[in-house]
């Protein structure tokens, strides 16, 4: 695989989970299933894809770093690499156990992305968003467990490294309180970041900018469906952010959109996997894409909740995805074992999707501004 391929490929793959991370890693855990060994061991080979993206150039200002399938180096790729090698530092069940040479990597990558940091603690996405708050924000969900994971492995040689994370960290911190957003869902990633930095280092103004985002309320309509009804996208983004920050903030009222979020997206879904995309208004309209992206905030509502419905969902992610995908979900069950537990049983008289519903159209007036119509999916019968 060469590096185009890993970064269009193998690293979206990687870049499916959201790493949650905003409580941290302790450092004596239960015993891993087989199962999550593997998933271990599956990452184990997936590190050696960061190989060519480093830059190694001294004279670069971002040595250490990793580039994209551009050749530009960027916080993106970089904080992907700082949380894999992070995370399989810290796990005796890695090959990467505690090795030197990664630990140099890992500090070298550290600072590289502190310098690729703005003064005003934002970073950018090069392709096409400068001092990007949000941005900002989706670094985070990589840069906040890599920070967990090496503190967590006890490892005296990791401090310098963990010094040039926490700078970066609270930098970001700075312009979460007060940075604006592009999207819609913008507003729940920024609040998942803000809720896991609070984690780590508490501050009354991340949580104060948290209700601010939250006063603006949830855009789901009655059926369940986001504003952005981004099916291949940002749906999931947005459930697992509602997700991080119910549990961060002892908000379970934050669980109840994503709920009807997932017994709403079960109407999307084709019996080979597939999601369907055509009412997207983003740029994943009219795209194929599986239900992988919504593997762990499934499994987290199911096992939650006792829902078998979700549960079968989940088995049918489990049977038309990849194991190779499915371990891009390891920081999630790194961090929370409550999540290795065994599934409810799924109902025997209802499939893992809806079999039988109709269409039905309904309209309200849009205040002056003509008729807007909504779609709404039920069951018949």
């Amino acid at each position: 695989m060469n590096r185009r391929q890993f970064v269009t490929v193998g690293t979206a793959a990687l870049g499916l989970v959201p790493w949650l991370g905003f409580t941290r890693v302790p450092p004596s855990v239960p015993v891993l299933p087989a199962w999550l060994v593997d998933w271990i061991a599956i990452n184990d080979r997936h590190l050696a894809n960061y190989s060519p993206l480093r830059v190694t150039d001294t004279g670069n200002r971002f040595v250490g770093g990793y580039r994209n399938d551009a050749d530009i180096p960027n916080p993106q790729t970089t904080s992907g690499f700082l949380m894999l090698a992070s995370l399989l530092f810290s796990r005796p069940e890695s090959i990467h156990y505690r090795s030197a040479s990664l630990v140099d990597a890992i500090e070298a990558a550290a600072r590289s992305i502190l310098a690729m940091q703005h003064t005003d603690g934002t970073i950018d996405l090069p392709e096409t968003n400068f001092h990007s708050t949000p941005d900002t924000a989706f670094v985070l969900e990589n840069i906040i467990p890599a920070y967990s994971f090496l503190t967590a492995s006890t490892a005296s040689d990791t401090e310098p490294a963990r010094r040039l994370l926490r700078t970066f960290l609270t930098r970001a911190g700075e312009a979460l309180v007060v940075g604006g957003i592009h999207t819609p869902n913008h507003r729940w990633v920024v609040s998942a970041a803000l809720t896991r930095l609070n984690a780590l280092f508490p501050d009354r103004r991340y949580t104060q900018r948290i209700e601010q985002w939250l006063a603006e309320h949830i855009d789901i309509d009655p059926d369940g469906q986001f504003n952005e009804k981004s099916t291949n996208s940002y749906s999931p983004i947005v459930d697992r952010s509602l997700i991080i920050m119910a549990r961060g903030l002892n908000k379970p009222d934050l669980l109840e959109p994503v709920r009807r979020n997932l017994l709403m997206t079960l109407y999307y879904v084709h019996p080979n996997g597939e999601v369907v995309t055509e009412a997207s208004n983003r740029q994943d309209k009219g795209t194929i894409g599986t239900m992988i992206r919504y593997y762990y905030v499934y499994r987290y509502m199911a096992l939650h909740d006792k829902n078998g419905t979700m549960a079968a969902l989940c088995r049918l992610i489990e049977q038309t995805c990849s194991r190779e995908q499915l371990a891009g979900f390891l920081p999630y069950f790194l961090e929370d074992p409550t999540l290795w537990s065994d599934l409810p049983p799924a109902n025997p008289s209802r499939q893992a999707t809806p079999t039988r519903f109709r269409i039905r159209a309904s309209s309200a007036s849009g205040g002056g501004t003509g008729t807007r119509q909504f779609w709404r999916t039920t069951r018949a019968g």
